[in-house]
Formats: structure tokens, sequence, C-alpha cells
């Protein structure tokens, strides 16, 4: 059977199988996962059978382990299952072998967790996020083997950056009506920063060495590369005037144009002439989030200079 019904145009039958596939796919996989994790809590054997099925690699090496598969659709399918697939990855977690190449996936595809969050955001969405986070970066041992092998630090604030530059004005300046700033779409950006700046090791090794990670597939910065290709042409564009010489490919650095960001935001200005009977609401975006990341830099030196 022919797949267009007329010339340049696709057939509403195939669309339509198209979206009937999906369907079907999104209803196994509500029936599947409740009965995975009913497996996972039966004993630490069927727990460690489904970590096994979930990390193998096809034969080849290039095809994606079915954990990555799920990684990368998880953030697109519909909440409720989301959230079902977040528990399943929690029990998984009991495994602590599991748990550590979880986490490696994870922040690999940290990026794309935050931009769906963004793009789709709901307080359903931002907990299944913080769930996960919770549970991987407030563990010492595991984040500081994140931060040197696989480039945690760079990803959450080449993230960050990338979620903030959205609120830039043609000024190059936040601005405080935005809606990642007014529905404070970066607070778990923060919140899981804030989780890595606690580790005393985390902080020392960021105000006193360069880059550390070495290149590897997740994506992150390599230690040759600038800061600027943490954020994408299209918001890079936007920076020029931000930038002073080269951008540097310090981590402290880094940290810095993040902190930077909302300099010359909601500027107040004194009125003289008449009285202003109702303030602006947008001061308490702008306050915010300068509070947010102040509190992030005092916890940042608080941690890694030495008394």
């Amino acid at each position: 059977r022919s797949s267009t019904s007329t010339a340049g145009q696709p057939a509403s039958h195939d669309d339509d199988s198209m979206r009937q596939d999906r369907k079907t796919s999104k209803g196994m996989l509500q029936l599947t996962l409740p009965w995975l994790i009913r497996l996972s809590q039966a004993s630490d054997g069927l727990r460690r059978i489904i970590c096994d099925f979930l990390l193998q690699k096809d034969a080849e090496e290039s095809q994606l382990c079915p954990l990555e598969r799920l990684l990368t659709a998880g953030p697109l399918l519909p909440q409720a299952v989301d959230e079902k697939l977040t528990n399943l990855y929690l029990d998984l977690m009991f495994d602590l072998q599991f748990k550590s190449q979880f986490a490696v996936h994870f922040v690999r595809h940290y990026q794309k967790f935050v931009d769906n969050m963004v793009d789709r955001w709901s307080p359903g969405r931002a907990r299944s996020l913080d769930r996960i986070s919770v549970q991987l970066f407030t563990i010492r041992d595991l984040t500081i083997s994140l931060v040197r092998n696989q480039g945690l630090l760079e990803t959450l604030l080449s993230t960050t950056m990338t979620v903030l530059s959205q609120a830039l004005d043609q000024n190059l300046l936040l601005n405080p009506n935005h809606s990642v700033l007014a529905n404070r779409f970066y607070w778990q950006l923060t919140h899981d920063v804030r989780f890595v700046f606690s580790h005393r090791a985390v902080c020392e090794l960021l105000l006193t060495a360069s880059s550390p990670s070495p290149s590897h597939s997740g994506g992150c910065l390599s230690p040759s590369s600038s800061f600027v290709g943490m954020v994408s042409p299209s918001h890079r564009e936007r920076f020029p005037l931000r930038a002073v010489g080269a951008w540097s490919s310090s981590l402290v650095s880094a940290w810095m144009q993040v902190v930077s960001l909302p300099q010359g935001m909601n500027p107040h200005v004194r009125e003289l002439i008449s009285h202003v009977e109702y303030e602006s609401p947008t001061w308490d975006c702008a306050f915010a989030l300068e509070f947010e990341l102040m509190s992030l830099h005092m916890l940042l030196l608080a941690n890694g200079v030495p008394p």
C-alpha cells in the first residue's frame, strides 16, 4: 500500500497507526512498571536480575542499554508513568552496584531532564527529579566520583547557565518577569548545586583546580574546553558583552559567570516626583534568585576556604 494519499502528503492511515503504537506502548509500560516494582521488592536476587537487564548492552556497543533508553524517554512520558518509573529507579537503588552505575547515566542525561522540566513544567516532574537527585548527590563518595570522573560540576553549571540565560533581555540583563524566574524553574538546579556544595572536598576542588574531568561521551567539558561551550549557540550570541576576554575553562570562573548573571537586574530607583502607591511584584523574583545564588556562594566559601 502506498505511504501517501496524494503527492507530498502523508497518508492519515500511517499517522493513525503511529499514534496507536505510541498509545499501546504507553499502556504496556503502565502495566509493566508496577509489576517490576513488586518484583524488585520481593527479593534481592530478583532486584539484581532487573538491574542486570537494564544495564545490559546490546551486541553493538553503539546501542543504548535499556536504562539509557528509559532515561531518554522518561521525561517525555505522561507524568503518571514518569512517577512510576521514578519509583522503580528508587527501588532498584537499594542495589548499591546499580546505584553507582545509574548515577553515571543520570548525570549524562541530567540536562535533558531539566530541559523537559522547564518545557513541560509541573510540580510532579520537578518532584521526580528531586527524588532522584537527593538519593545521589547527598552521598559524599559518590558525588566526589561524579565530579572527578563524570563532569558533574560542569553539567550543573552549564545547565544552570542555559536555563537562566533564557530570561536575558536585549540588554543582556535578566528579566524578572520571565517565566524561568517568576515560576522559579531554576530552583531544582540550585537545590542540586546545594547538595554538591555541601561536600567540603567538592568545594575545595572547585576553588583550587581547573576543570578536572576527562573528555567523555556524556557531553561535559574536557579540560581544554571553554565555558562558552556550556551554553547553546542561540544563547551564546546574547553573551558577548558579558565576557571579559576569553571565556575561562576554570570551574571557579564558570561559577562566577553564573553568580554574575543577576547583576543589574531590577535596579532600585528612588521616586522623587510622585508617590508610588503599589510596588511592582517583580522585585520578589529578583530577590529570590539573588538570595539563592548568594547563599550557594557563601556555602562554597565556607566549605572551600580553609579557616
